[in-house]
């Protein structure tokens, strides 16, 4: 065997490891930020967790104002659910379609009243806005916060007596 021959065997053998351990580098990289991006799109933060605090909770209350307030929250936290709402998503093709399942927190008793008393009138404005909505606009943490404050902004448009605080989704499934 000619020892020329014997090195450039050598050489591309050589070659040929530091190929596969850069592809297996780059390899292993791609899958480490794939199960990052993965890892990061599963975890759900609640709305009210990112939201600003308000001009009255960045103030410092007085001992008496702090008790008031908590009585005040407990009083006033009233949660209704409404029946699920399952429409059409509006889609080019292929129908695809949205159940949403909410519950409302009314402001007072009285708005809770209101809530039964015009039920039909809260569904047909909320059934065109969800119907309304494409797949696209439905997917993710901003896309449920949007739905949750229209709806809220279309509920409160309807009542009378009362206003809806926040909506809290309970199911949601896009098929």
């Amino acid at each position: 065997m000619n020892p020329e021959t014997k090195y450039e065997t050598q050489t591309s053998t050589e070659t040929g490891n530091k190929l596969v351990a850069v592809i297996l580098g780059i390899s292993f990289l791609m899958g480490a930020v794939l199960a990052l991006t993965i890892v990061q799109m599963g975890i759900s933060v609640h709305p009210s967790a990112m939201a600003a605090p308000s001009q009255s909770e960045r103030a410092e209350p007085t001992p008496a104002a702090s008790i008031q307030a908590t009585q005040n929250t407990e009083r006033t936290r009233i949660n209704v659910p409404l029946k699920s709402f399952v429409v059409t998503l509006n889609e080019p093709g292929e129908p695809r379609y949205l159940k949403v399942s909410m519950s409302i927190e009314l402001s007072d008793s009285n708005v809770e009243k209101e809530i039964k008393k015009r039920n039909a009138e809260l569904r047909d404005t909320l059934i065109p806005y969800l119907s309304s909505l494409s797949l696209r606009t439905t997917q993710g943490i901003r896309g449920k916060q949007k739905i949750r404050k229209e709806a809220a902004e279309l509920i409160n448009s309807v009542l009378k007596s009362g206003t809806v605080n926040r909506v809290f989704i309970s199911e949601f499934i896009t098929q």
